[in-house]
């Protein structure tokens, strides 16, 4: 916690930081970036996917944490995806998947459940 860096305008991959919290499902880490002024729909340069798509592959706290802190529950990256597409994309996959990945189906089943009740389209 006091080794983390505040986050300024100057501070280089700022964006990429809330990435990283977002996958990390790290919901502390989130809320500190978005609280100092990090906007919580900032984009990957590349891919053009908000922390919000990213977290989509069953990061059910992050998805949650961003959902109440402002995320555009309907962004798209350049490819046209959202975080509900990608997250039914992959729960449809694990439907189908070894038994060791039940966690994380369930983890994918709620964070669907979470985009569609804000309003989530794919």
């Amino acid at each position: 916690p006091g080794l983390v860096a505040p986050v300024t305008a100057d501070t280089p991959f700022k964006c990429e930081e809330l990435w990283a919290a977002a996958i990390g499902n790290d919901v502390a880490r989130i809320t500190e970036l978005v609280a100092s002024g990090l906007d919580v729909n900032c984009r990957d340069p590349v891919t053009s996917e908000t922390p919000l798509i990213g977290s989509s592959g069953g990061s059910v706290d992050a998805v949650r944490t961003l959902l109440l802190l402002g995320a555009d529950v309907n962004a798209r990256s350049k490819g046209g995806s959202t975080a509900l597409g990608r997250a039914v994309q992959l729960e449809q996959r694990l439907r189908t998947a070894s038994p060791r990945f039940e966690n994380l189906r369930r983890r994918v089943e709620e964070t669907v459940r979470l985009l569609r009740q804000a309003g989530g389209t794919e």
